[in-house]
């Protein structure tokens, strides 16, 4: 039995997920050192796109008409968002007294590590225990992660 193998696989989820977080903000930091202006936050730089999108659905409801402004969303509505998400962020978002984007954000950090705990089970009914923990590994680990650190659904 490895080393690793001997950490309780709850143990070894959590673990993993802690570590890909904290590399996710040291990179973060890194790029904001190298690259970025001083003055951006993770929280700000972490809302990209469809991000945009869940915070009007959670500002303001889903649009009755298609967008005239701002330009770059002309024609455009947020429609193809499903609600139970941004219900969610804007529920716990009330209930903590906290930006929904923070919020979002925190929420799917939880869900991440929750579905990181179903995903392992999951391996385990069909693979065996190195297996499921390296499934784990590249589910959290993995290049996409960042959609996971977002104000998506993904």
């Amino acid at each position: 039995m490895g080393r690793l193998e001997r950490i309780h696989w709850v143990y070894f989820c959590v673990l993993i997920f802690t570590i890909s977080r904290f590399i996710t903000i040291y990179e973060f930091e890194l790029a904001k050192s190298l690259f970025l202006h001083k003055n951006v936050n993770f929280f700000t730089s972490m809302c990209k796109y469809d991000c945009n999108w869940y915070l009007t659905i959670i500002h303001d409801g889903y649009d009755t008409h298609v967008r005239l402004f701002p330009k770059v969303w002309r024609g455009l509505a947020n429609w193809a968002f499903f609600p139970l998400y941004p219900l969610t962020v804007k529920v716990a978002s009330s209930l903590f007294a906290a930006r929904p984007l923070i919020i979002g954000i925190i929420l799917n950090q939880l869900f991440t590590l929750i579905s990181s705990l179903v995903f392992y089970k999951y391996l385990k009914l069909h693979f065996n225990e190195a297996n499921s923990r390296f499934g784990v590994f590249v589910l959290l680990l993995s290049p996409f992660n960042i959609y996971f650190m977002s104000l998506y659904t993904e």
